[in-house]
């Protein structure tokens, strides 16, 4: 007598349909690194998606494996094909441990600072009080700034790092300049800047900007890049409809649609002013360390173009789900320092001070 198979019910075939849309969305995102969101900008809202989506397939390969059902190859191969992208934003580098700081290795640092101020804009003494804090504790080498301020009359930040850390160059591009404060992007360093310039992203009141130094370290030179790609711009009203959102789950179409397309605009910016340091960077003669905010993952086509061939310190040296935005937005890894191969990456350090939107990253590096 023939035996029957067992027929699959209605939560076997939604889970193995959940499963399937489940793998296939993660191997969509794989492909936003690879197209310019110029060209087709949906792409990069997948690549924005690929952590969680990622998170979902493995929730999702354990239940098959809990079930021992075949249908576990399905999730298995679609995290399988991400071996290069998601280690970018989820590593387990469980033998890394913080290194203390030698004449061999050279310490850079990374930090929006958001003009120091909270997410208000405003600026107390508990603030600069942290500020000094961590410049103190972390003491670098090569300090890269993105939305450096400073006040000469009040509170000169300049004077007070160079001060604090011993760096006695500086080469600060300032895009708001005024008698009483200054705002833009800096690179502080003990180290000698030989060279530097400025590579303009061209929008109109834009704080966006890239900047890189020569350095002249140990009888080499390092070139050093200090990059803050488009900002998104929300208004006040967008952040108020993402806690909202956030809080009782309740959206509304206009919303919705206004804050897709301040995404959509930024992508595709993000992507032009990424080629534009992208080809600033393959002239340099020199082994490159990038620094900066991105305001754009790992898995994104800006984040790729300008990290092509380069080594992504938080893959060799991090651990766990890295996180360097902390505003309402949900929290992403925006804020990256990579470099070039001939860097052997000795730490990468996550400085969980939170003061307004961002976290400051520190790495130290050996030149081999």
């Amino acid at each position: 007598m023939p035996i029957k198979k067992k027929r699959t019910g209605f939560f076997g075939k939604m889970a193995r349909f959940i499963s399937l849309i489940l793998a296939l969305l993660l191997c969509a995102s794989y492909l936003a690194p690879i197209i310019s969101p110029a060209s087709f900008w949906p792409i990069a809202f997948f690549g924005l998606a690929l952590p969680y989506l990622a998170a979902l397939n493995l929730v999702s390969l354990f239940y098959w494996i809990f079930f021992r059902k075949v249908f576990l190859l399905v999730p298995l191969i679609a995290l399988g094909l991400g071996y290069q992208q998601i280690p970018l934003q989820l590593a387990f580098n469980v033998s890394s441990t913080d290194v203390s700081k030698s004449e061999r290795n050279i310490r850079v640092m990374t930090y929006n600072a958001h003009r120091f101020t909270d997410k208000e804009g405003i600026s107390t003494r508990e603030i600069r009080d942290k500020i000094r804090g961590i410049f103190a504790q972390q003491l670098p080498d090569v300090v890269c700034i993105q939305e450096f301020f400073t006040d000469t009359a009040v509170f000169n930040y300049e004077a007070q790092i160079k001060n604090i850390i011993g760096a006695e160059y500086t080469y600060y591009h300032k895009i708001v300049d005024r008698k009483a404060f200054t705002n833009g992007l800096i690179i502080f360093s003990k180290f000698p800047i030989v060279n530097s310039n400025v590579i303009e992203f061209n929008e109109y009141r834009s704080e966006n900007a890239c900047i890189w130094v020569d350095i002249a370290f140990k009888g080499s030179i390092i070139r050093v890049f200090n990059v803050h790609l488009q900002s998104i711009s929300f208004q006040p009203e967008d952040y108020e409809y993402i806690e909202k959102v956030n809080e009782k789950l309740n959206t509304e179409t206009s919303s919705t649609k206004r804050i897709g397309s301040r995404l959509k605009s930024a992508f595709i910016k993000r992507a032009k002013q990424a080629e534009l340091v992208r080809k600033e960077m393959d002239k340099s003669e020199y082994p490159v360390i990038v620094c900066g905010d991105f305001n754009d993952t790992p898995s994104s086509y800006s984040y790729t173009t300008i990290a092509k061939g380069l080594t992504s310190t938080f893959k060799e040296k991090g651990f766990g789900f890295a996180y360097t935005y902390t505003g309402p937005f949900p929290s992403f890894k925006i804020d990256h320092i990579i470099c070039s191969p001939q860097f052997e990456v000795l730490s990468h350090q996550i400085i969980k001070e939170k003061i307004a939107d961002h976290y400051p990253i520190r790495v130290d590096l050996v030149l081999k």
